[in-house]
C-alpha cells in the first residue's frame, strides 16, 4: 500500500527529508539493540572521513561544495563522472517548489481514493484531504532534492549563496550521494507508469537509496564537525520533526521509513560485505519492504509468497486496482490502530516479521470504497489472524459484533462500515465494506 511510495513515484525527484533529529538519533543513539551494528560502522566511517578531510578549510562556497563532493566520493568509494553544481534556495522557496511539484503530480482522483482507503483502515480521519496533507508534509520537511532526470541538486539554505550551515552540509552531502550513485550504479527506474502491484518492491528500492544517502550524509556531517558539538547538525530539524508528527501515524511512518529503516538496512549490507555489498544491491534490488525491515530473516532477493484471491463484487461496484499489502503496512497499522499508538497490537515488529506476502484489492461505488485484504503468514508465525482481528476491533471500537457464519473469525458491523475475517492455516482474508454483505463477499475468496 505504502501511499508515500506512490507520491514519490509521481514526483520527478529523489527527495531528502530533513528529519535531522530523527535520523541523527537513529545513527548515534547508544545501546539501541536495533542499531548497534550501525553505531560500529558509523564510528569507523567517521574516523576514516575525518582523516581524509584533515584540516582543509574552503575559502568560498564553490570550494566548500568541491570539498563535500570529494569527501562523499571518498566515504562511498566511488568517483563522480561530473560533480553537479547545486542550486541553493531559501527554505520558503524550496517549500513552495516542492509543494507545487507534489500536488501537481498527485492526481485529484487518486488522492481522494487514497484518503478513503486510509479511512477504511482506520489510519486517517474520514474527512482527510490527502492532497493538501501530503503537499504540506513534504514541503515542510524536505531539506533538498536530487532530480534524477536532469541531475540537478537543490538545497534549502537560510543564507543562499553564502557559507553553509552544518545542516546545509549534511543535506548537500546526502544529495551528492544520490548523484554519485546515480552516475556510477544507476538509481532504480520504475518507468513512467509503475505497476501498482509492485509498489512495495519500489518502496524497498527507495529505502535502499535513501538509507545509503542518509548514512553517508551523517558520516560527512560529524566528520566535518570534528570536536564541535554534534547538536549543531540539528539545525531546523525540530521544525521538520514537528511537521511529521502532526500527521497521521501511518503517513508519518511511511514518509520517514526510507531514511530510518533504510539506513539500518545499509548497515546490515555493509556489515556483510562493505560498500561492495551495498553496490550489488543496486543491481539486485530488494523484493519487498520485509527485506528492509528484517534482512536477517527475509532474503532481499526472494519474492513474496503468492496469496489467496479475495472475492469479487457485482455491479454497480467497480474494481479499481490490486496493490501490495506489505510488511510495513502490517507494522504501521498494528503500531497505531485507529491512529492511536496507545492501542498497539502485541509486538507489531513480531507480527510484521511473520509477513510472507500480501495484497489488497480496491472496489468503489459512488463515494463508497470496499477492500479485500489477503495475507500469507510465515510457517510457525505469531498468530497474525488474531492480530488482524484485534487491530480492526481497536481501530473501530464503536462497531458491534455481528453473527458469524461458519468459518468466520470476525464479523463486526458499525455505523459506517463492516468487516469480516476468515483464516485458514497461514492464509488470511479480510473484507471491509459499507455493509456486512459486501465485506462477506470479499472475505469469502475468489
Amino acid at each position: 500500500m505504502t501511499l508515500a511510495s506512490r507520491v514519490q513515484s509521481w514526483a520527478v525527484f529523489v527527495v531528502s527529508i530533513a528529519v535531522i533529529t530523527i535520523g541523527f538519533g537513529l545513527i548515534v543513539e547508544k545501546n539501541n539493540p536495533r542499531t548497534i551494528r550501525c553505531e560500529v560502522i558509523f564510528d569507523g566511517l567517521v574516523e576514516q572521513a575525518s582523516e581524509r578531510m584533515g584540516d582543509r578549510l574552503p575559502n568560498n562556497l564553490e570550494e566548500e561544495v568541491e570539498l563535500i563532493a570529494e569527501t562523499v566520493a571518498a566515504i562511498r568509494g566511488l568517483d563522480f563522472t561530473e560533480v553537479p553544481k547545486p542550486t541553493f534556495l531559501s527554505p520558503a522557496e524550496l517549500s513552495q517548489r516542492v509543494h507545487s511539484q507534489v500536488t501537481e503530480e498527485y492526481p485529484d482522483e487518486q488522492a481522494v481514493l487514497d484518503g478513503r482507503l486510509l479511512a477504511a483502515l482506520g489510519a486517517a480521519p474520514r474527512d482527510i484531504d490527502m492532497k493538501q496533507l501530503i503537499g504540506s508534509a513534504y514541503s515542510g520537511a524536505v531539506g533538498g532534492y536530487y532530480d534524477d532526470r536532469t541531475g540537478e541538486i537543490v538545497v534549502g539554505s537560510r543564507n543562499p549563496g553564502e557559507v553553509l550551515s552544518p545542516e546545509d552540509r549534511v543535506t548537500l552531502a546526502h544529495e551528492l550521494t544520490h548523484a554519485l550513485t546515480d552516475q556510477t550504479l544507476g538509481l532504480p527506474d520504475h518507468g513512467p507508469d509503475p505497476k501498482p502491484e509492485e509498489d512495495d518492491k519500489h518502496f524497498a528500492g527507495q529505502a535502499l537509496i535513501e538509507g545509503d544517502a542518509t548514512l553517508v550524509g551523517y558520516v560527512y556531517g560529524l566528520a566535518a564537525l570534528g570536536d564541535e558539538d554534534p547538536t549543531a547538525l540539528l539545525g531546523g530539524g525540530e521544525a521538520s520533526e514537528e511537521t511529521l508528527v502532526s500527521i497521521p501515524h501511518y503517513l508519518e511512518r511511511s514518509i520517514v521509513f526510507p531514511y530510518v529503516e533504510g539506513a539500518e538496512f545499509i548497515c546490515h549490507l555493509y556489515a556483510k560485505g562493505g560498500w561492495d555489498a551495498v553496490n550489488r544491491a543496486y543491481s539486485d534490488l530488494p523484493k519487498s519492504t520485509a527485506a528492509i525491515l528484517f534482512p536477517a530473516t527475509h532474503s532481499p532477493v526472494t519474492a513474496p509468497a503468492k496469496v489467496s484471491t479475495p472475492g469479487s463484487l457485482a455491479e454497480p461496484w467497480q474494481f479499481k486496482e490490486t496493490r501490495v499489502f506489505g510488511a510495513v503496512d502490517v507494522l504501521w497499522l498494528f503500531e497505531a490502530p485507529g491512529g492511536d499508538t496507545s492501542k498497539e497490537v502485541g509486538n507489531p515488529f513480531e507480527h510484521a516479521r511473520d509477513w510472507a506476502g500480501g495484497t489488497f484489492s480496491t472496489w468503489t461505488r459512488e463515494d463508497k470504497v470496499a477492500l479485500g485484504v489477503s495475507l500469507e503468514e510465515k510457517p510457525n508465525g505469531n498468530e497474525m489472524c488474531d492480530g488482524m482481528s484485534t487491530w480492526y476491533e481497536r481501530s473501530f471500537d464503536d462497531d458491534a459484533p455481528a453473527e458469524r457464519l461458519e468459518g468466520e473469525n470476525l464479523a463486526v458491523s458499525g455505523p459506517v462500515q463492516s468487516a469480516v475475517l476468515r483464516c485458514r492455516g497461514g492464509s488470511i482474508l479480510m473484507g471491509i465494506g459499507p455493509d456486512l454483505e459486501t465485506a462477506r463477499a470479499l472475505a469469502a475468496g475468489g
